[in-house]
């Protein structure tokens, strides 16, 4: 069995694969995400521990993490845990307008090492809605920055100082960084 999410990005391949592969951040970015440690690092790959808060339950699983920037795309191979079995794969396609972009982000659970029991339960109570928040954050965190690259003109690469004085007169503007 597997399942299948899929949400539209308008911004940059390196914004959104950044957040996706940059695990380590995601309890900034979704409240379900308690704590992930990197237990170890080998190139490409990483071995993490990611924690759960919210809800009735605090679990905890290990996976093994592997990059593949030119490919587009970020994998999680569960071994320990809840989701012990369950590989994930992050994948990313873009469609080049003008000079912007949308990219097209997939999340596939594919659950053939465990039990179809299983698999429904986790996909029913565990993943399914984490996997749509994390969507709708991610969009909504890149989409965000994009809008204020387009429409206030600003380069987040450089330092810009964030006060209202500075952007507009007499409008309090608030911006929050991930």
């Amino acid at each position: 069995m597997k399942t299948q999410n899929t949400v539209a990005v308008i911004g940059s391949l390196e914004e959104v694969y950044g957040l996706i592969e940059g695990v380590e951040h995601w309890p900034e970015i979704v409240e379900d995400v308690g704590d992930v440690k990197v237990l170890g690092m080998e190139a490409r790959k990483k071995v993490v521990e990611i924690s759960t808060r919210g809800g009735v339950l605090h679990l905890k699983m290990i996976a093994l993490q592997e990059s593949f920037p030119v490919e587009r795309r970020v994998t999680f191979n569960h071994i320990k845990g809840v989701m012990k079995g369950v590989v994930v794969e992050w994948t990313l396609g873009e469609v080049r307008l003008k000079n912007k972009s949308l990219m097209h982000v997939n999340v596939t659970h594919d659950f053939k090492n465990i039990s179809s029991a299983r698999a429904y339960v986790l996909n029913r109570f565990f993943i399914q809605k984490r996997t749509e928040k994390m969507l709708v954050r991610l969009k909504e965190i890149v989409e965000a920055g994009y809008l204020a690259k387009v429409l206030l003109g600003l380069d987040f690469t450089q330092e810009t100082e964030w006060t209202a004085g500075t952007l507009f007169e007499n409008e309090l503007i608030t911006v929050k960084v991930y």
